[in-house]
Order: structure tokens, then C-alpha cells, then sequence
């Protein structure tokens, strides 16, 4: 018998050829969904993402205060949605009335149009 012969392999039977695209398919959907999941939730620099200085980045970071924080190097890092999660968190101030803002306009509500100020 010639080694030509041996390494021959059988051809599949149909059922084995359906099974292994069917395999081929699922696996090949699994990586496209491991992969889509990657890009939706990077890893981010902590200190891009929070509003105010580097300071207090590090203390909020340091606190424990966004899950899964890493210090990598000089910085933290962590999952864009971690750090979402803290923001939408934080207690939300009561906007000022634009009067209050705005002192040309607060001296008007106070005095009234047209009067002088004393």
C-alpha cells in the first residue's frame, strides 16, 4: 500500500459536513460578538472622562468609588460604562433661575423697570 493511500482522508459524510459548518458559524458569530462587545465598552483614561482636574480624578479612583479602576502608571484607567455608571450616579444640582445668574437682571427684578438705584 503506497503512503498515498493512507493519508487519504474519508470523505465526510453529509451529516459531518453539516455539523462542521454549522460549528464554523457559531464560532464565527461568538468572535464577532466577543469583538463588538470590545469596541463598545473601551478601556478609557479616568481623567479624560470626569469633569474637574486630575486631583480629583485620582481620589475619586483611589476611593473605589468606579468599579474595576486601574492605576496604570501615572493614570487610572477603566471601563468607559464604570465610569458613566459614576456620573449618572452623582447627585444632580438644581439649575439656578436665570435671574440669579444674570446680574443686569436681578437688579431689575429687585428695583423694577425704570427706577434708580439708591
Amino acid at each position: 500500500m503506497a503512503s498515498s493511500e493512507r493519508d487519504c482522508k474519508p470523505e465526510p459524510t453529509p451529516i459531518e459536513a453539516f455539523i462542521r459548518e454549522t460549528a464554523r458559524a457559531v464560532a464565527r458569530e461568538e468572535i464577532a460578538g466577543a469583538l463588538a462587545g470590545a469596541a463598545i465598552d473601551p478601556f478609557v483614561l479616568v481623567v479624560d472622562v470626569l469633569p474637574g482636574d486630575r486631583r480629583h480624578a485620582n481620589r475619586v479612583c483611589r476611593s473605589g468609588a468606579i468599579a474595576g479602576a486601574k492605576k496604570d502608571g501615572r493614570n487610572w484607567v477603566a471601563r468607559l460604562s464604570a465610569v458613566e455608571a459614576y456620573l449618572s450616579a452623582l447627585p444632580v444640582p438644581e439649575p439656578k433661575m436665570a435671574r440669579d445668574v444674570d446680574p443686569v437682571a436681578a437688579k431689575v427684578a429687585r428695583l423694577g423697570f425704570g427706577k434708580k438705584a439708591s
